[in-house]
């Protein structure tokens, strides 16, 4: 074996990173698709109110919050969402705006929307929860009757980001590795030692 020729044993290892990278990225995206067992959908008034019960049965369940605001066009609103335990008492909180806007770009007519937004959340203890909804918007009062907010809360099995961080750090140790393995003098130097 040349002196700047790779060990075969970093061939293998190398090689092994990339599939245990790939295996875990892959996982993680199968575990963010949607799914999971659907625990409410309603809808409130666009000036807010209060969705549930719904029941969590275990510990430690992911909670997936879809929430969704049809707006008339050049209106906005920011919808928060509040988790409440049986007694509705606060827990933790989320929220995103939404937008619907057009125009005249150089002649040209342009519309662009941001209606809806998912979120997740690790819920602890089983039990009762609400969703308490509170928007801040520029809607007019006959618009806030037109423009109800839907959620559709689902229970999660697992959660992708434990699967997503090990896949990106497996992916960064095989790049690593690609790097001293190509760079014969840094691995000279790691072999002395």
């Amino acid at each position: 074996m040349t002196q700047n020729q790779p060990l075969p044993q970093i061939n293998v290892v190398g090689r092994c990173l990339f599939a245990f990278a790939v295996a875990s990225l892959i996982t993680a995206f199968i575990l963010s698709l949607p799914g999971g067992t659907q625990k409410l959908a309603e809808s409130v008034p666009a000036d807010g109110g209060i969705v549930g019960p719904f029941h969590i049965e275990e510990d430690d369940t992911i909670l997936r919050a879809n929430v969704r605001q049809n707006l008339p066009v050049n209106q906005w609103s920011f919808v928060t969402l509040s988790l409440l335990d049986s007694q509705k008492r606060y827990l933790t909180g989320f929220g995103e705006g939404f937008w619907d806007e057009d125009g005249y770009d150089e002649g040209y007519y342009w519309r662009e929307a941001e209606e809806s937004y998912e979120a997740k959340v690790t819920v602890a203890k089983p039990g009762d929860y609400y969703l308490q909804v509170t928007p801040e918007s520029n809607l007019s009062p006959n618009q806030i009757s037109s423009s109800p907010i839907n959620v559709q809360v689902a229970t999660l099995g697992f959660s992708p980001i434990p699967h997503m961080a090990i896949g990106i750090l497996a992916l960064i140790a095989y790049f690593v590795l690609r790097f001293f393995r190509k760079s014969g003098s840094t691995l000279d130097l790691l072999r002395e030692h």
